[in-house]
């Protein structure tokens, strides 16, 4: 068996520590990693064209299996309008609450109703400086 102690300790200086854990790129905090006190005005995207996709693809996938002859693809075509009637008055609906101020619209809190809810909690000072 070989005998490790006389390699290991045969330098008389000490061994170097290990470095490799160190990082070479430190994280420098451009801003402070904290919540501002009001939100942006931010419109909701308009949800029409999202709602009629399945639709839609229906009736391509219509055109390209006849063709592109319309006279046959009447029935996918009016489901595409049915739902497009639907999506506008739909969004027609959730454009008058956003114009009264109501507080949640599609799942979500406006930003009036937000930017009231900061106002009465704000955010607590910090002693993050950024670099």
């Amino acid at each position: 068996m070989t005998r490790l102690t006389v390699p290991l300790f045969a330098a008389k200086r000490p061994l170097k520590k290990f470095t490799n854990y160190l990082p070479k790129h430190p994280y420098k905090i451009l801003l402070p990693p904290v919540l501002k006190n009001n939100v942006q005005n931010v419109v909701l995207s308009d949800p029409q064209g999202k709602q009629c996709l399945g639709p839609m693809s229906e009736l391509m996938q219509c055109w390209k299996n006849n063709d592109f002859a319309v006279d046959k693809c009447v029935k996918e075509n009016n489901v595409l309008q049915d739902c497009m009637r639907k999506a506008a008055i739909e969004d027609q609906k959730i454009k008058e609450k956003i114009a009264t101020g109501k507080e949640k619209v599609l799942g979500r809190y406006n930003n009036a109703a937000v930017n009231k809810m900061l106002r009465k909690f704000p955010q607590p000072p910090h002693s993050i400086k950024p670099k």
